[in-house]
């Protein structure tokens, strides 16, 4: 009996330990190195010093009255440099055991362009991960299935990111990313540099 429950428990272990990137890992939250390219959408130039930001989150196993939540737990930074290339190392940590792991979502911010959320600015294709976008090489190419009803097949090139300008005053605040309510400038130093950057520029209040 005493060796069932070690099985039982190694197996759980393991489970935690060897998730994929797109699923949910149990007791032991793991995450690859993200990488990627951040271009100019016009010129197809390199954008250097864009702040790039990896936010990893959980939801707890059963869910409430109203369904289930995300948190966010941890956060991790970087700046794109003079290839407009990032590097965010892989992450690590133990989980509350009434949690599991949820897909990671990104923020992209450059002052002068539009701001960049993988969670709603991703493609959809169909048979692909948010999380393989970056998590793969650079520039990797794959053909994907734009869309599950007319089964239209589209090439897509793995961690490369294309920004649009934003010159306007209207369209710069407009483009200004929200981030996680629970965090601020202690967890994200260079993406609060930036937006205070921004802000100072148009006279507005410094966020903390």
């Amino acid at each position: 009996m005493k060796k069932t429950y070690i099985i039982i428990l190694i197996s759980f272990i393991l489970t935690g330990v060897y998730t994929s990137t797109c699923m949910a890992g149990w007791l032991f939250f793991s995450k690859p190195e993200f990488k990627g390219r951040i271009l100019d959408a016009e010129t197809k130039e390199p954008i250097e010093g864009a702040v790039v930001v990896a936010v990893y989150h959980t939801e707890p196993i059963i869910g409430g009255p109203g369904g289930k939540w995300t948190s966010d737990i941890s956060v991790r930074e970087a700046l794109t440099d003079g290839k407009g290339e990032f590097c965010i190392p892989s992450y690590y940590t133990i989980l509350n055991p009434f949690s599991v792991g949820d897909i990671t979502s990104f923020i992209i911010y450059k002052p002068g362009y539009m701001s960049y959320s993988a969670l709603h600015h991703h493609p959809d294709y169909s048979g692909t991960c948010l999380e393989d976008f970056f998590a793969r090489e650079i520039g990797e190419k794959a053909e994907a299935v734009k869309s599950s009803v007319t089964m239209e097949k589209i090439v897509i090139t793995y961690g490369v990111v294309e920004l649009l300008k934003r010159l306007t005053k209207k369209e710069r605040l407009r483009a200004i990313p929200s981030w996680p309510v629970d965090m601020g400038a202690n967890e994200l130093p260079l993406l609060f540099k930036a937006l205070n950057e921004e802000n100072q520029r148009y006279g507005i209040g410094e966020v903390k």
